[in-house]
């Protein structure tokens, strides 16, 4: 036998089997074995889970108790809490060996709780194992707790209820029934007599009798069906009853109990089919005590009656037309209380007749006839509903007084009887038949009128008062067609006119249509007038599109009293534009009914009367046949086609109104004309185009600025009127021979002869429109007059300006110049008169076009090419243009201007190029040297336009002047404020030209600055001490050169021996993100200041002894003279170029200064932060001096068994390049190589010198420090792939220079390194920038990686990193790995790990994920690195540590 958990065995063999070890490849068998034991024992499992039955849930507050464990560790905490503050007042008062105890019964009482707590949270991970204890518990108890309950129950019931209960009678025989047969066949008898009850009669017994005695009814019925009443519809014998319906009356069930003769009928029920819906919504009318008493009295009369049915059928028939005409009473009620009142009245009612008389179209009686009636209203038709008592077999019959055709009937077959349907047929019929009286008479008295009847549900008459003869039958909708209706109601007829709906005459109309005394003349005559207050009302529409408002007869009172004679029928009409003029149109008929009209023109304050019925002046010719029109013809069908004769003449009345409007306007501004002696004929019609026309024959007088010539070209000179969409009035001068024509297309020449229009609006301002178009024509002449003044000059000597400007548009009132080799910038020529406000003056605007050569011979714009990388051109005279303006309003000389412009575009758009919102970074430099900063940033530069021809260019400290002359050239001076600061000026023109500028003397100048002004060029010398300038004036007295002729010249002087001084300081204040004593370091040092005095020789900050003191060249210079250059030079300098992919573009100019301005910068920020004790030191400087063009600086290397080294840095301004270069030398020590060296020196003049960070100045010289196990050669390795990077890596790689101390705060100003080097020469910090190749890369794509380097171990270890290596491989130990392999070389590890740490970043994806390191062996690293630049500025100076 097997037990469990052994294998079987063979009994032969003896010898144990063999053990096989554990991790032993089995054999496929064996595989094969296991899996099949394995799904056994599964389904086994899932066998046992399905069998289990399901545990019952447990309620709340039932089972063990429970705590939360949250709670429980509260109540640790409290008791340990409430110890220690027991502890802690009774310790002082024990002695020294009573306090050791008791702490040291604190202790193990307080560990041994808080490791019971440990106990039970290492239980509640297996907790869930004996969940289901507690259900299971929970289920005994409720067993057990139900046996406990059953017992006392069998205990109750033994004791109290089953004290006298007796065992019955063994029932033997049904025993025997269920044991043998498992059936119980045996029912007791007194069971069954109890519920089933013995049937008397079967059921084939009753359909024998039920079909015996249908045979019996039907029998009764045909003896008698000859007499019964044919209104009894339907005899239906079924189940041994008769059924009789008589419908919408009554429903009756008969039968009979026998078959003998003389057996009578029994009445078995009797229904009431009659109904009211509108009333009783469907009840029953009789209740049921009342049919019963029907029935029983119904029962009786047919016992005693020979014909039972007949009897039956007459008794039923007349109690249901007792209740329909009950209900029909009702509702007439009804109606006349509610929706009817006072529209019908109930005449009479009589039960014993059966008489309902109801009246409808009640009219109001007046006088002594209605004084002693109660109802003061007489019906004008009635309807009858009675019952004839003659003839039973009838229903209820309807009859109308008077009699009329299409009258209904009762409809009582279905038994829901309805009034309201009797009385709206009623209604519909008396109204239709009104309306065919209506009609008759309307064509009576209008023969030949359009009649149109429509409507069903609500019939009318449509009557077409004014219709064209050739129009047919108009729109239903049409507001002038009549609609003629009958109101149901009351029969009032009603007429609906739309145009004119509340005036009197359509009432006159209602009242002669619905009297039937009215005659034929009357009724015509009602018509006619409808007619003319139509015309009235279609006129007052037709206005509404022109400038006139309507008066009221009300308004129009007062004025009209004087005038009676006017006609009744009128329509007043007021000018808008004129409101003293009011257009009274009247409206006559005479005797032969024909309609006249008449116009009559009233004017204010006069109140002079005028009919201007057969003026010409005022009205066209082609409207006088329109003023008496014929109103028979109004209706005239058409037989030859369509009628010249119209029904109104609405839109020759509008033009005759536009007329007289146009009219009164022009004599208004003909009347202001004559006021200021304007020459003009009078106001005519345009024979061709049409249209009033005022030809202005002179101005001689009216206007003071009188021209000649531009007179003699005006041919024509006129004024018109344009009220099409708006009121304009377009002023029209003809002009030839124009002495400019458009000739900016070569092949699109303009004509010399020209027509220019005006549209001139009136103005909203309340002045009179004829004012407002007399000065707008005044204004319009005298800026004719003064642009062509100005242009009939310049078109003399055009011709020599033709091959740098052109003509692109000149209309009398403005002109465009399109100018510069390309005819790409445009000067706009205006003059604006005098006004109210201001002055007449020249307005002057520069733009910019489209290059000529980018436009086909159309003047078409042609697409530029795809490749195409040419720059937006801007105008830079827009600098110039109030300076221009002002000029030429008092020269009035356009040849000059023109000359001015082509001569100096090309400096001006030099210099216009070179200034562009460049930013740069103030913020390190300020808390350098201990300055406010509100600002990080400030423009690099800034341009100020001292006078047409002198513009200053602001850049740092550097003041440039440049001044431009007519002969291609320009001078350039240095007129910084405390003296000459731009070192080599002379020196960079000098490279740039190839040695063509000159250095001129004040006495050479000559007759360069025709277009000086003292004004502009002579400075004021008040403000501070003036330059010395380097070549000195040959005389000891001013010269004064007189200038020639120029471009706008004025015979103008320079003084030249007049030192340059600052601008006036509010036109010169320096941004506030520049320090305010930024001007003045370097300069002798004010009291207080922590700078030294700086000598003019060796500028600052150093020892004049020391041997690598910071000494001047002798080819930089600094000088005050002029620089003549020429235009070619200035353009070359300050262009801007592209250079390596992703920098900044940069032009010889912007290198140049900014190269003299950093200089100088560096050298004050260092000697402040070498001087300045309450600094933190990163660095010691061992020397620091500077000058104007280069910055000397010296420090020790790291401490070597041949000795620290000395490292001197010379920042300087190259003769060569006149650009910022460094030259690095090693002293003592062990020094790097040379191609080492030279790595260093283009590193910081590529990526250094750009961020304007002095304090990555102080990071590049920590990193240079470096010299112990050539750290500086590996760091010489990482700038080298910073500037070339390498195209098999996936990231690029560069140096971190500074960061924010605080990045959480972005007011704070603190910066720091993150080049940090200890104080012992131990360990030096770097922070590398690691970020992808991708170009849409983003600031959030930036890693950083901080790294410590140990010199005494030559050991690499990462302080913190922003990302991580994808994968199994953790940054730390990737380090920590390589530095294993190195431990034991003596070359510096720095690029080698950092090379395979870029070549594993390439294979594998980054992650942005903190990791840290916390070394020993430097000092605090700030939270986060990058550019100090680009963070906001601070607010307070003094938190520098």
């Amino acid at each position: 036998m097997t037990t469990v958990g052994q294998l079987p065995f063979t009994p032969s063999t003896s010898k144990p089997l063999p053990k096989k070890p554990i991790f032993e490849a089995g054999s496929a068998e064996d595989e094969e074995d296991s899996d099949h034991l394995v799904e056994r024992k599964k389904k086994t499992k899932r066998t046992e889970l399905k069998s289990k039955p399901p545990l019952p849930a447990v309620p709340d507050r039932t089972g063990p108790p429970m705590i939360p464990l949250g709670v429980l560790l509260d109540f640790a905490v409290q008791q340990l809490y409430h110890e220690v503050t027991v502890l802690t007042e009774l310790l002082p008062k024990k002695q020294d060996s009573e306090r050791k105890v008791t702490l040291v019964q604190f202790a193990y009482n307080t560990r041994i709780l808080f490791v019971k707590l440990l106990a039970i949270v290492k239980w509640l991970k297996v907790s869930k194992r004996f969940d289901n204890c507690t259900s299971i518990c929970y289920f005994l108890e409720q067993q057990s707790q139900m046996f406990v309950d059953t017992a006392d129950r069998l205990v109750q019931l033994a004791r109290e209820e089953l004290i006298y209960a007796r065992l019955p009678v063994f029932q033997v025989t049904p025993a025997i029934d269920v044991l043998a047969s498992g059936t119980f066949p045996r029912l007791p008898t007194c069971i069954k007599n109890r519920f089933i009850r013995e049937s008397k009669i079967t059921p084939r017994e009753q359909a024998c009798t039920l079909a015996r005695i249908n045979q019996v009814l039907n029998f009764r019925i045909s003896r008698i069906a000859s007499k019964l009443s044919p209104r009894i519809e339907k005899i239906e014998v079924k189940n041994g009853m008769a059924t009789f319906t008589v419908p919408g009356e009554f429903e009756v069930k008969v039968t009979i109990l026998g078959e003998m003769e003389k057996l009578k009928w029994t009445l078995l029920r009797v229904k009431i089919l009659v109904e009211d819906y509108e009333i009783g919504f469907g009840k029953p009318l009789v209740h049921p005590l009342q049919m019963d008493m029907v029935h029983t009295g119904l029962q009786q009369r047919m016992d005693e009656s020979a014909e039972p049915i007949s009897e039956m059928y007459a008794v039923l028939h007349s109690l249901a037309q007792m209740l329909q005409l009950d209900v029909l009473v009702c509702q007439a009620t009804q109606l006349q209380a509610g929706r009817l009142k006072d529209k019908i009245v109930i005449e009479k009612y009589d039960e014993k007749e059966r008489v309902l008389t109801i009246g409808y179209w009640l009219q109001h009686e007046r006088g002594k006839r209605a004084a002693g009636r109660l109802n003061k209203f007489s019906p004008t038709y009635r309807v009858q509903i009675y019952g004839d008592p003659t003839d039973h077999d009838a229903t209820l019959r309807v009859r109308h007084l008077p009699a009329g055709p299409e009258f209904t009937n009762v409809d009582t077959r279905s038994g829901r009887l309805s009034l309201t349907t009797i009385l709206s047929c009623s209604f519909d019929a008396r109204c239709k038949n009104r309306l065919l009286r209506i009609k008759k008479r309307l064509e009576a008295a209008e023969p030949n009128a359009k009649l149109f009847q429509s409507g069903v549900a609500a019939p009318s008459l449509r009557f077409v008062l004014l219709a064209d003869a050739d129009v047919p039958a108009p729109n239903p909708t049409d507001d002038e067609t009549l609609n003629i209706t009958v109101n149901m109601f009351s029969g009032k007829v009603l007429c609906q006119l739309s145009a004119i709906q509340s005036h009197p005459t359509v009432r006159e109309l209602e009242t002669a249509l619905y009297s039937g005394s009215t005659t034929t003349a009357t009724l015509q005559q009602k018509l006619l007038d409808l007619k003319i207050q139509l015309l009235i009302e279609r006129y007052r529409k037709a206005v509404t599109v022109l400038q006139v408002r309507v008066i009221g007869e009300q308004q129009m009172k007062p004025l009209l009293d004087k005038h009676s004679n006017l006609p009744k029928r009128r329509l007043c009409l007021q000018f808008v534009r004129e409101d003293n003029f009011i257009l009274i149109v009247g409206f006559v008929e005479d005797k032969d009914i024909v309609i006249a009209t008449k116009l009559f023109l009233l004017e204010k304050p006069s109140l002079s009367l005028t009919s201007i019925n057969d003026d010409i002046d005022f009205l066209p010719p082609s409207i006088m046949p329109y003023l008496r029109r014929d109103h028979k013809k109004f209706l005239a069908p058409s037989k030859t086609g369509p009628s010249s004769h119209l029904a109104s003449w609405e839109r020759p009345l509008t033009c005759a109104i536009a007329s007289i409007d146009d009219q009164i306007g022009f004599q208004r501004v003909a009347a202001e004309l004559a006021k200021k002696k304007y020459g003009f004929t009078r106001v005519m019609n345009e024979p061709i185009v049409g249209g009033l026309c005022l030809n202005i024959t002179d101005v001689s007088e009216a206007i003071p600025e009188r021209c000649i010539d531009f007179f003699s070209s005006l041919v024509r000179c006129c004024l018109r009127l344009d009220s099409r969409a708006r009121l304009l009035w377009p002023f029209e001068c003809c002009l030839v021979n124009s002495p400019l024509v458009n000739d900016f297309l070569p092949n699109k020449k303009g004509n010399s002869n020209s027509c220019l229009v005006l549209e001139m609006a009136a103005s909203a301002s309340g002045t009179p429109v004829s004012e407002t178009i007399t000065a707008l024509v005044a204004d319009r002449l005298i800026t004719y007059c003064h642009i062509y003044d100005l242009v009939v000059r310049f078109a003399s000597v055009y011709e020599n300006y033709k091959n740098m400007c052109s003509v692109r548009h000149f209309t009398y009132h403005k002109l465009v110049l399109a100018y510069g080799p390309r005819r790409d910038r445009l000067l706009v020529l205006n003059y604006k008169p005098r006004s109210a406000n201001s002055a007449a003056k020249f307005i002057i605007n520069f733009g910019q076009c489209t290059p000529i050569d980018y436009l086909d011979k159309d003047g078409a714009d042609v697409s530029l090419p795809s490749n195409s990388t040419e720059e937006v051109q801007w105008n830079p005279h827009v600098m110039m243009s109030q300076i221009l303006s002002e000029r030429i309003n008092q020269e009035w000389d356009l040849v000059e201007l023109v000359h001015y412009l082509i001569t100096t575009l090309a400096p001006l758009d030099a210099l216009h190029n070179f200034y562009k919102f460049r930013f740069q970074s103030q913020k390190v430099f300020a808390w350098m040297v201990s300055n406010d900063n509100y600002f990080p940033l400030a423009f690099k530069c800034h341009l100020i336009m001292i006078s047409e021809h002198v513009v200053r260019l602001i850049y740092g400290h550097i003041h440039l002047e440049f001044t431009m002359t007519e002969n291609s050239s320009v001078f350039v001076r240095d007129v910084s404020r405390r003296g000459s600061a731009a070192v080599g000026l002379f020196r960079f023109f000098h490279l740039l030209s190839g040695g063509t500028c000159e250095l001129t003397e004040p006495a050479s100048v000559g007759g360069v600055f025709g277009a000086a002004t003292p004004a502009s060029v002579k400075h004021d010398t008040s403000s501070g001490p003036s330059p010395t300038p380097a070549v000195e004036s040959s005389s000891s007295t001013a010269t004064v050169v007189h200038a020639p002729s120029g471009p706008l010249s004025c015979a103008a002087r320079l003084d030249v021996s007049a030192a340059p001084s600052p601008l006036n300081a509010a036109t010169t204040r320096m941004p506030r993100s520049v320090p305010q004593n930024y001007m003045t370091m370097g300069s002798p040092a004010q009291p207080g200041s922590n700078v030294a005095p700086q000598s003019a020789a060796e500028g600052g900050g150093g020892q004049e002894d020391h041997p690598h003191c910071a000494r001047r060249s002798a080819e930089l210079t600094l000088s005050g003279s002029f620089i003549q250059i020429d235009h070619a030079t200035l353009s070359k300098a300050c262009v801007f170029t592209d250079t390596v992919a992703g920098s900044a573009r940069v032009s010889p100019l912007d290198d140049y200064l900014n190269a003299v301005v950093y200089i100088k910068r560096l050298g004050i920020a260092l000697d402040t932060y070498r001087r300045d004790a309450n600094s933190k030191k990163y660095i010691d400087f061992v020397h620091v001096s500077y000058n104007p063009e280069q910055v000397r600086v010296s420090v020790n290397g790291q401490m070597e068994p041949n000795g620290r080294p000395a490292i001197h840095f010379n920042f300087h301004l190259d003769p060569a390049t006149m650009k910022l270069k460094l030259k690095l030398e090693y002293v003592g020590g062990t020094y790097p190589s040379s191609s080492i060296v030279t790595i260093l020196e283009q590193y910081f003049e590529k990526c250094v010198a750009p961020l304007h960070n002095e304090f990555a100045v102080i990071s590049f010289i920590n990193l240079c420090r470096c010299t112990a196990y050539k750290a500086v050669a590996d760091f010489a390795m990482i700038m080298r792939r910073q500037m070339e990077p390498s195209s098999c890596e996936s990231h690029y790689i560069s140096f971190v220079h500074t960061s924010q101390k605080s990045p959480k705060d972005p007011q704070s100003k603190e910066v720091s390194l993150t080049t940090i080097v200890e104080p012992t020469d131990r360990a030096v910090l770097i922070t590398l920038c690691i970020r992808p190749k991708e170009k849409k890369a983003t600031d959030t794509n930036k890693y950083h990686l901080t790294l410590i380097y140990n010199f005494q171990g030559n050991a690499l270890s990462v302080r913190s990193a922003t990302f991580s290596l994808e994968g199994d491989v953790d940054l730390i130990p990737f380090v920590k790995s390589i530095q294993s392999q190195r431990t034991s070389s003596t070359e510096c590890s720095i690029w080698p790990t950092v090379c395979k740490l870029m070549a594993k970043m390439s294979s594998t994806r980054l992650s942005n994920v903190s990791v840290s390191a916390t070394p020993g062996s430097v000092g605090q690293h700030p939270p986060s690195v990058g550019p100090a630049s680009v963070n906001a500025p601070g607010s307070n100076a003094s938190q520098r540590q």
